[in-house]
C-alpha cells in the first residue's frame, strides 16, 4: 500500500485544513444523519460542494465517486433518473448559483426511506426480463419490487393498505440491525447493495436475502414485530487469515527452530 499510494498526496495543504473546508456542509448533514439514514448528491456539471473522499472521511454517504473496483452490478438502467435516486435514498442534491458563483444543497423532493416495505412483488427470473420489466412504464418503484426469484414464501397485495414500520437501530461496517413491524407479510428492501458475503437473520433465525430492484436487498419478513440483522461475514477472507496465520505460524517455526537446535548442541556440548 506504502509503495502504491505513498506519493499520491503530493498537495502541500494539511489533511485536516483541506477537509475542513466544507465544515459547514459537513455539520449540517452529519447533525441531520442522527435521526435517519440518507444519502447525498455532492456534485453536478459545475463543481463539488464537499471534496474528494469526503463522504468516507466525515462517513457521509454520497451518491458519487471513483475507485478502481467497479461493481458488475452498479447502477440499475431504471427508465429515469427520479427512480434510480428514490431507490437510493437521496435526501439532497447540490444545486448552482451562477449569479452568485457558489453551490448549495437543496432537498430531493421525494425522498425514499433508507428501509422500507413492499407488498407487490413481480419475479423476473432472466436478465432480459429484468430489463423488459424496468423499461415497463406501468411498472412503480414505489409499489412493486423486482425480484431475480420467488420469495421463501408468498407475498400478496393486502385488501387493506397496509400499515409497517422500520427503524434502523444500528449501522455500522459490517453490521445493520433494524427493528420492523408490519400488518402484513411483505418485503423489506433496503438501499444497501446485494454483494456476495452479506448474511440476514429475522429474531436470530436465518433468512434470505433476495436480489431486488437489479442490485438491493430484500427480505421477506412475516407480519408483526421484528429484529432484523445483516451481517457481512466473506467466507473467502475468514479462510485467507487462517491460511495467512498458519504460513506466518510456519515461517516463525523455520526460523526459531536452527537457532533452538544451536543453543541445545552448546548446552549438550558443557
Amino acid at each position: 500500500m506504502f509503495i502504491f499510494g505513498g506519493e499520491q498526496n503530493t498537495a502541500s495543504v494539511n489533511p485536516g485544513d483541506y477537509f475542513r473546508r466544507a465544515e459547514s456542509v459537513v455539520r449540517f448533514l452529519r447533525a441531520d444523519a442522527r435521526h435517519e439514514i440518507f444519502r447525498v448528491n455532492t456534485r453536478n456539471q459545475y463543481g463539488m460542494i464537499m471534496d474528494r473522499n469526503q463522504g468516507m472521511v466525515d462517513r457521509i454517504r454520497i451518491m458519487e465517486g471513483y475507485t478502481p473496483l467497479t461493481l458488475q452490478r452498479a447502477y440499475a438502467p431504471y427508465r429515469t433518473e427520479g427512480q434510480r435516486d428514490d431507490l437510493l435514498n437521496l435526501k439532497y442534491v447540490t444545486i448552482a448559483d451562477l449569479a452568485h458563483g457558489t453551490l448549495s444543497l437543496k432537498p430531493y423532493p421525494s425522498v425514499l426511506p433508507h428501509a422500507f416495505f413492499l407488498y407487490d412483488i413481480r419475479v423476473a427470473r432472466s436478465e432480459e426480463d429484468l430489463l423488459a420489466a424496468f423499461a415497463d412504464t406501468t411498472w412503480s418503484h414505489r409499489t412493486t419490487a423486482l425480484l431475480r426469484r420467488d420469495p421463501p414464501l408468498p407475498i400478496a397485495v393486502p385488501p387493506h393498505p397496509p400499515v409497517w414500520k422500520a427503524r434502523i437501530t444500528k449501522d455500522q461496517d459490517n453490521l445493520m440491525a433494524l427493528e420492523v413491524e408490519t400488518s402484513d407479510d411483505g418485503l423489506l428492501v433496503v438501499s444497501e447493495i446485494f454483494y456476495p458475503g452479506w448474511l440476514v437473520t429475522v429474531d436470530g433465525a436465518a433468512a434470505e436475502i433476495l436480489e431486488t430492484d437489479y442490485n438491493l436487498r430484500g427480505v421477506f419478513v412475516p407480519h408483526g414485530s421484528h429484529t432484523v440483522v445483516f451481517r457481512f461475514e466473506n467466507p473467502p477472507f475468514v479462510r485467507g487469515a487462517w491460511i495467512t496465520a498458519a504460513a506466518l505460524f510456519c515461517c516463525l517455526t523455520g526460523i526459531a527452530y536452527p537457532s533452538v537446535r544451536r543453543f541445545r548442541l552448546r548446552k549438550g556440548d558443557r
